[in-house]
């Protein structure tokens, strides 16, 4: 009985998707699905690179087919309310030992939209999880992900090579690092997963994080690349993500994308927002990922910042049909 609504539910949300797919550009949704954001980018995090004075800004016009727009953001459906942007991915965060959120990926799928899952491994050990003691919990993800049959992206312990993780560089090795993702790759594949595709996360470069090589997994173990990083007053998207970009293509072939990116509030925003557009298109990269978040001593959320929400709403739209 239960398999049977599972599947009634599905064929239900391929409906929708098809019939609200027709009015929409950069994606899709048609829930309340939220994602609760919990990553933090700590001061140090990134190396700010100044413009130097006089460079010109970015041009704002963009037009590249095939790239698309994420969001992680606590109200989605407020989200393409306030944007008019409907986006194709979807955050969730998830923390281990969390039941798999097939309700959640359901709804998103319902209304056109992949979920990403970004799993956390909080409050327990990484070595743990390489040496197979938590790989229950990883069957019954593979069971469930099995039984629903809908694309997902999955992200596993993300920057991991920045500090202020448990899992992050200086708490473990790379190696430990890589033997836990591929063991949770093996697991999950072997019993039953087969619609996730896995994302190595990880945070822009700077001069004390852990070398991306050396916490490569592998191309048999990864689907797609994301960097995460943020736009803060006197950056540009190349002086943020430009050397991250160009190091992981030394490293693979794989897609890349912005994982997460946030965007402060300023006089700025508006040339920073064009910029991501243009980045995203000029770099190759497959979407980028909106942390639109209000977080504690910082709001990056576009809603209430007119200008910005009027730049990013024009810039989407050159995107044209996902």
């Amino acid at each position: 009985m239960r398999l049977l609504v599972v599947v009634l539910a599905v064929v239900v949300g391929v409906a929708s998707a098809a019939a609200v797919m027709t009015l929409r550009h950069i994606g899709s949704s048609g829930g309340q699905a939220s994602a609760q954001a919990t990553l933090v980018w700590p001061a140090a995090a990134q190396a700010p690179v100044p413009v130097s004075a006089g460079q010109p800004a970015a041009a704002a016009a963009v037009s590249c087919k095939g790239a698309k727009v994420g969001v992680a953001t606590d109200n989605l459906g407020l989200f393409e309310k306030n944007t008019k942007v409907f986006p194709s991915v979807a955050v969730k965060y998830v923390s281990w030992g969390t039941a798999f959120p097939g309700k959640a990926i359901l709804e998103n799928h319902g209304g056109g939209v992949k979920t990403q899952l970004v799993l956390e491994p909080r409050g327990v050990k990484i070595s743990a999880i390489a040496a197979g003691r938590d790989d229950k919990f990883l069957a019954r993800w593979a069971t469930a992900d099995k039984k629903l049959n809908l694309p997902m992206i999955l992200s596993f312990a993300p920057e991991s090579n920045g500090r202020w993780y448990g899992w992050g560089e200086g708490h473990i090795t790379a190696a430990l690092f890589k033997s836990a993702w591929r063991h949770i790759h093996h697991v999950l594949v072997k019993d039953g997963a087969r619609k996730m595709t896995f994302l190595w996360q990880v945070n822009v470069i700077f001069p004390t994080s852990e070398p991306l090589k050396k916490l490569w997994p592998g191309a048999a173990y990864v689907g797609e690349v994301g960097i995460d990083g943020h736009l803060r007053k006197g950056e540009t998207f190349n002086s943020v993500f430009g050397a991250t970009i160009r190091q992981v293509r030394t490293i693979t072939k794989r897609p890349v994308a912005i994982g997460e990116v946030a965007v402060d509030r300023g006089t700025y925003r508006v040339r920073q927002i064009n910029e991501l557009f243009t980045g995203l298109c000029k770099d190759r990269l497959s979407r980028f990922v909106l942390f639109d978040v209000k977080r504690p001593g910082a709001n990056v959320m576009l809603e209430g910042d007119k200008s910005a929400l009027a730049a990013f709403r024009k810039d989407a739209a050159k995107l044209g049909p996902a």
